[in-house]
């Protein structure tokens, strides 16, 4: 089960690029870019879609915003 990676689409995350940068936005999958594979990632901004597609080799750490959870 520790193997396992389950894909967080439609949650926000945040990946630490090679060349020292990060790239934060809301994950909507895995796409073909040129016939190689890159994250797809989107922002929506006054109502307005940015996208972002990330080739899969420039990213070094791929985290995903887990809400806090309050225990009352």
């Amino acid at each position: 089960m520790e193997q396992t990676f389950f894909m967080p689409l439609g949650k926000r995350v945040i990946l630490q690029l090679i060349d020292d940068k990060e790239a934060i936005g809301i994950f909507g999958g895995f796409v073909q870019f040129g016939g190689i594979p890159a994250v797809y990632l989107y922002n929506e901004i006054d109502s307005i879609q940015y996208d972002t597609l990330i080739p899969i080799n420039q990213v070094i750490t791929f985290k995903s915003e887990k809400p806090k959870q309050i225990i009352l």
